[in-house]
């Protein structure tokens, strides 16, 4: 598509590395305590910043 941009990935898609997989990488290099292992559904992230009053 015209305009578009596409960028390598360095790692392939599948269900153990998953978009939330990804998140919970950032975050936890952003200094979240969040473990991306085993990370395939958002609210396992959600579930882990929880009890550290990262969420409302």
């Amino acid at each position: 598509m015209q305009g578009s941009l596409f960028l390598a990935a360095s790692r392939d898609y599948d269900l153990g590395f998953t978009c939330n997989t990804w998140t919970a990488a950032a975050l936890q290099r952003a200094g979240l305590p969040v473990d991306p292992a085993g990370v395939v559904l958002a609210r396992s992230i959600l579930a882990q910043l929880r009890p550290f009053g990262c969420l409302a």
